[in-house]
């Protein structure tokens, strides 16, 4: 296993809401607070099948090889003392008061990126802002690397969750628009926020994806 190790990325990845209600220019994780913060990389396994993520209640811009996620402070329910399931999802919940581990699966279906995250995990509801909308900044987002792969350019891409490996995929922002995937300008990333952790996969979706910030590579 390789050891952790943290890059400081100023000006590289930008972290873009997914709130269709709030499009505003993109925000550099942590700019809200002292600089952009740094990323911290995942442990490996040996085949890069796997990663291992230690997320502090501060929470932070994780690196999973070439996707990423980030994660407000105090962002994750305590799954020990939190529900779980699709009735849910926007419960307020009690958040972790110390580092959780999480191990992500990372996979490949139909040429496509496919992550598998455990423990099942959900995200403290987005607080609202002073005009009542969402607060962008409280979201958890999940970037999806799809680029390199013949099937990126085959129409529409979508992040879709999958419950297990019995479950087919699920078109979440359907019942949420908060949830939309949207592309990068390059159309290397996909992402969009997620209001908990299982499975991601990256799927052909609807038509008209919408562009968000760039994302150097």
């Amino acid at each position: 296993m390789r050891n952790n190790k943290v890059v400081t990325y100023a000006g590289m990845i930008l972290l873009v809401a997914c709130s269709a209600a709030d499009q505003t220019a993109p925000v550099a994780p942590g700019s809200e607070a002292a600089g952009v913060q740094a990323m911290v990389y995942a442990t490996y396994s040996e085949d890069r099948t796997s990663a291992d993520l230690i997320v502090p209640p501060s929470g932070g811009w994780f690196s999973i090889g070439t996707h990423g996620v980030w994660f407000p402070a105090n962002s994750i329910c305590d799954p020990a003392l939190s529900s779980y399931g699709p009735t849910e999802w926007d419960k307020p919940c009690t958040t972790i008061t110390s580092p959780i581990a999480i191990h992500a699966k990372i996979m490949e279906q139909g040429g496509l990126p496919y992550v598998v995250f455990t423990p099942d995990l959900r995200f403290a509801p987005a607080t609202r802002k002073a005009n009542g909308s969402l607060d962008p900044k409280r979201f958890v987002n999940l970037y999806m690397y799809v680029g390199g792969s013949p099937a990126s350019d085959a129409g529409s891409l979508e992040i879709k969750w999958v419950a297990d490996e019995a479950s087919a995929p699920l078109s979440e922002d359907e019942a949420d628009p908060t949830l939309q995937t949207r592309r990068m300008e390059r159309g290397k990333v996909v992402y969009c926020r997620v209001k908990h952790f299982s499975g991601y996969l990256v799927a052909a979706g609807i038509d008209g994806e919408r562009d968000g910030g760039d994302l150097a590579y």
